[in-house]
């Protein structure tokens, strides 16, 4: 099972901060709905047709810029899911992005959304630093049978 953070995106307006968890696995999916600029006869926007296109998510972190190839997961629906890597989650902070999809039968010219944040919120729980509590709580049982042992040496002497 996947979570993925659905977000709708009108490649004419400004998208909201994207909020991905430090560590975690299943929030840095990223699933995302392109609009078209051109609204139905009711007024509503109308999903943008990605069908045989290619989707990018491109995501400055620090000084490098990396790029995440999306999965057009429902092209007629102009819908595309990305996997934001493990190593751009490993840092928190607030980093730019954005969408480019590509056309690579010419039918339409690449278009990008807006600039938008993707921000890596920092998590309490930190790999490196976490501590193997089983061993330890292991550890502290033995001593405490070692001091039980004591104890009973002490008495029958």
């Amino acid at each position: 099972m996947q979570d993925y953070i659905p977000r709708e995106i009108d490649i004419n307006e400004k998208i909201e901060t994207v909020t991905v968890k430090q560590y975690d696995h299943l929030s840095r999916f990223l699933r995302v709905q392109i609009f078209d600029k051109d609204l139905d006869e009711n007024g509503d926007r109308q999903p943008l047709n990605i069908v045989g296109c290619n989707a990018r998510l491109y995501m400055e972190t620090d000084d490098n810029l990396a790029f995440i190839d999306g999965e057009v997961t429902d092209g007629e629906m102009g819908i595309t899911t990305f996997s934001i890597p493990n190593g751009a989650t490993q840092t928190a902070g607030n980093y730019r992005a954005e969408i480019v999809i590509s056309d690579p039968t010419g039918n339409f010219p690449t278009i990008s959304t807006k600039e938008f944040v993707i921000n890596v919120e920092q998590s309490v729980r930190v790999p490196s630093k976490i501590e193997a509590t089983g061993q330890f709580s292991a550890l502290e049982n033995a001593l405490n049978n070692v001091d039980s042992f004591r104890d009973e040496m002490n008495t029958i002497n």
